[in-house]
C-alpha cells in the first residue's frame, strides 16, 4: 500500500493525473503509528530501569531508518538547486540556498512555498518525528492516543476546509501538520491495539484488489472534495489499512509486495530531487521554459521510472547497508556506556 501510494504522490507532483494524492502522506502517518505500535508499542508502555536505553535505541532508530534516503535527496537536488539560485528562478537565491543547506540536516521548514526547498517532501518526516517524540513516552497508552485522536480531529477538519477554500491547489503544509500527524499517527496506534486484541473480526482480501481500489480511490476527482477528503482520512484509508493487515501475500504477490514496501520510502523521499533535474534539463533546452510555473508535459514519463530505479539501487546499495553499520555502531556506543 505504502509503495503504490508513494507512485501516486509522483503522479501528482509530476503530471495532473492523481491531483488528490496528497491524502496518501495521512495514510503514511496512519501506518507508521500501526507499525511502530506493533513493534515497539508495549516496549515503550513500560516503566522502570533500563527505560532510558529503550527510548534512546528507539529515537536514534528512527533516525538511522529515515536519514540516509534523505541525505541522498538533498545531494541529488543540490547541483540543480544550485543552477536556480544562479538564475533566480522562481524563490531561488544564493541566500535561500544557503539557509536550505543550514536547516535541511536538522528537518527546519523555511518560510517559502516548498517548506523544504531541497526536498519538499521532506515537510512530512519532520511531523512524523514529531509524533515518534510523543509516541516515545506515551507508547500505545489508551488514554494519550484517544485524546490525541479526539483533540486533533476537529483541526483536521479545519485545515480540509482551509484547503478546500483555497481552491483545492494545495494543503497548507505547516499549518495542518499537526492536526493530520497526530490524528492520523494516534488512529494507527489504537488500531494496532484493536487488531491485536483480536475482538473485531479480521477481514483479508486478495492483497491485489486493496492496491487497485487504492490506486481508483486516489484518481477521482469528485465535486465535493472537501467532503471526498475528509471521509478518505476518517473512514476509507483506516479500513484499507485494517483490511490490508488481516491479508495474507502468496507466492509472486507476496514477492511483488515486499518489493514495493522495501522501496517505498525511498520513492517518496527521492522523486521531488529527481524531478528537479528533470525539469531543469526540459527548462535549459527551451530557455522559454525557463520562468514558467506549473508541470512540463514530459516530465512524468521520466521520473516515475528514474524514480523507482533509484530508490531500488539507493536502498539495496546505500541505505541498508549504511542503517546497518550505524545500528552496529549504536549497539557497540550502548553496550559500553552499560560497562561502564
Amino acid at each position: 500500500m505504502r509503495g503504490i501510494a508513494a507512485v501516486m504522490v509522483i503522479l501528482s507532483h509530476a503530471s495532473k493525473y492523481a491531483p488528490l494524492s496528497f491524502m496518501a502522506v495521512d495514510m503514511f502517518f496512519m501506518l507508521s503509528g500501526f507499525v511502530l505500535a506493533y513493534g515497539f508499542g508495549d516496549i515503550l508502555s513500560q516503566v522502570g530501569p533500563g527505560m532510558a536505553e529503550v527510548r534512546l535505541r528507539f529515537a536514534i532508530g528512527r533516525l538511522i531508518r529515515l536519514y540516509p534516503l534523505y541525505a541522498a535527496g538533498i545531494a541529488i537536488a543540490l547541483v540543480p538547486a544550485t543552477g536556480m539560485s544562479i538564475l533566480h528562478v522562481f524563490f531561488w537565491t544564493p541566500q535561500v540556498l544557503s539557509l536550505s543547506l543550514l536547516m535541511a540536516p536538522f528537518y527546519i521548514p523555511l518560510p517559502y512555498s516548498w517548506t523544504f526547498p531541497l526536498d519538499p517532501p521532506a515537510w512530512s518526516l519532520s511531523f512524523e518525528l514529531f509524533a515518534n517524540a510523543i509516541f516515545l513516552f506515551a507508547g500505545w497508552r489508551r488514554l494519550p492516543a484517544v485524546l490525541l485522536v479526539v483533540c486533533s480531529a476537529p483541526f483536521l477538519l479545519w485545515g480540509i476546509r482551509m484547503w478546500q477554500d483555497g481552491g483545492g491547489s494545495s494543503w497548507p503544509a505547516l499549518l495542518s501538520g499537526v492536526p493530520r500527524v497526530c490524528f492520523s499517527y494516534f488512529l494507527g496506534v489504537l488500531m494496532c491495539r484493536l487488531w491485536l486484541s483480536g475482538r473485531v473480526p479480521k477481514l483479508g482480501v486478495h492483497p491485489l484488489l486493496i492496491l487497485v481500489l487504492l490506486v481508483a480511490l486516489y484518481r477521482l476527482q469528485p465535486h465535493h472534495q472537501a467532503r471526498y477528503v475528509a471521509a478518505m482520512d476518517f473512514i476509507v484509508q483506516p479500513v484499507l489499512i485494517w483490511v490490508g493487515a488481516c491479508s495474507t501475500a502468496k507466492g509472486w504477490t507476496q514477492r511483488l509486495m515486499a518489493w514495493l514496501g522495501m522501496i517505498s520510502y525511498g520513492v517518496y523521499v527521492l522523486h521531488v530531487p529527481i524531478l528537479t533535474w528533470v525539469e531543469g534539463v526540459q527548462r535549459l533546452a527551451d530557455p522559454a521554459l525557463l520562468h514558467t510555473n506549473g508541470v512540463l508535459p514530459l516530465s512524468v514519463y521520466f521520473v516515475v521510472p528514474l524514480s523507482i530505479l533509484a530508490a531500488h539501487w539507493l536502498t539495496l546499495h546505500y541505505e541498508i547497508p549504511t542503517r546497518r553499520r550505524l545500528t552496529a555502531r549504536l549497539n557497540e556506543m550502548i553496550s559500553k556506556k552499560a560497562k561502564v
